[in-house]
């Protein structure tokens, strides 16, 4: 019964490694660049990485866990410190989330100053010559392509942070049974031990 025990607790710590090293977190973070004719965001997206470190004891190869030692209570320890990390990892995301929506209504306001930029060069078309019917016939197409392109920019923005939160947030819970099975794989383990 004791190795079943040490061999389930050493399956848990590979499946939490393995987990959270297939499932790395990674921060989106918004950049804003005015662009021409009408100032309106265009969000760009890059990420960084956040490193999280691998279970003493365990190899992981190809999203494979093997394990080559007996958990420890240090082994234990430190996946209960990678599930830190990676609940922090989660924590940061929702700055990354608040600065999206920052992103996503200064394009509303650009948008909404460029609706009227396009109706003041409507206007004027009407009263202008046949130069500044062209000029004007330009600014207005510019400016659609503008609110075009911040349109989407920052709904394709939204829609990665949003996707990348989900992900995070299902690792993060994952993460916390795994750590609970493992705690109790433990627990047992000592009872057993106790009693031999």
């Amino acid at each position: 019964m004791g190795k079943k025990l040490i061999m389930s607790t050493a399956i848990g710590v590979a499946t939490l490694s393995s987990f959270v090293i297939a499932n790395g977190v990674h921060a989106e973070e918004a950049v804003n660049t005015p662009t021409s004719p009408v100032e309106s965001p265009e969000v760009s997206l890059t990420a960084s990485g956040v490193g999280i470190e691998t279970v003493s004891g365990v190899i992981v190869t190809n999203g494979t866990a093997v394990v080559t030692e007996t958990p420890t209570e240090a082994t234990v320890d430190q996946a209960a410190t990678i599930k830190t990390a990676a609940d922090q990892a989660v924590t940061d995301q929702t700055a990354v989330v608040a600065d999206a929506t920052v992103a996503e209504e200064a394009t509303a306001e650009a948008v909404g100053t460029a609706t009227g930029a396009v109706a003041d060069a409507e206007a004027s078309k009407a009263e202008a010559t046949d130069e500044n019917i062209a000029k004007a016939e330009e600014a207005v197409e510019d400016t659609k392509t503008a609110i075009s392109e911040a349109e989407s920019n920052t709904n394709q923005a939204v829609d990665n942070l949003n996707a990348d939160v989900a992900t995070k947030t299902k690792a993060l819970e994952d993460a916390k049974t795994q750590l609970a099975q493992l705690k109790e794989a433990k627990s047992t383990s000592e009872v057993v031990l106790a009693e031999a």
